[in-house]
């Protein structure tokens, strides 16, 4: 919900969870139930797309998680994602969106790079931030993420040819300027 990395060292003991229960586990997933008892820790590691979709990636684990284990899913996010797409491209009617999503990563990390070295933040704020931003002056967060790094290079962004560049209308390219006066401030 929060959009944010979580790690339990004991899923079934967690207080932010009480009812997750081991009983309930297995209640509600009968054909995992012999694997339930073993599950000790969870990390899961949000990856975000656009400003309304996630993908999760998580790992229930027989031993605690801890820190090291979002670094592990973090090594791993670009393959989940790879695989998502491949995934979802499979459908005909997803084709677009996928291509789209691809199109606009490179500019969402560069954008979030762009933040974190401003702000000195880690990247999960640095995404809070351009999401902020972007639902505060209504325009797409690709496009914000491309005014932004076009502002500070001074130079179109590099982005694939074809119809899928993402041309950052003018709302973008002022919200990219009012985030980058903020930035400078903090």
């Amino acid at each position: 919900r929060t959009g944010r990395p979580v790690v339990t060292a004991d899923v079934c003991a967690d207080e932010r969870w009480p009812s997750l229960t081991l009983s309930g586990l297995i209640e509600h997933h009968p054909g995992s139930a012999a694997d339930w008892p073993r599950v000790r820790g969870v990390a899961a590691l949000p990856v975000t797309w656009e400003a309304d979709g996630t993908l999760v990636l998580s790992v229930a684990l027989d031993r605690p998680a801890t820190e090291q284990t979002l670094d592990v899913l973090r090594r791993h996010e670009r393959l989940a994602a790879v695989a998502f797409v491949v995934t979802e491209a499979a459908h005909p009617d997803r084709m677009n969106q996928m291509l789209d999503l691809l199109q606009s990563r490179a500019a969402l990390e560069e954008a979030k790079g762009i933040v974190i070295a401003l702000r000195r933040c880690d990247p999960d704020e640095a995404w809070t931030t351009l999401r902020r931003a972007s639902q505060e002056s209504n325009v797409k967060v690709r496009e914000l993420a491309v005014a932004l790094v076009e502002l500070l290079a001074g130079a179109p962004a590099t982005q694939p040819g074809g119809e899928r560049t993402i041309r950052p209308g003018t709302a973008a390219r002022a919200a990219a300027e009012r985030l980058l006066r903020a930035l400078e401030r903090d």
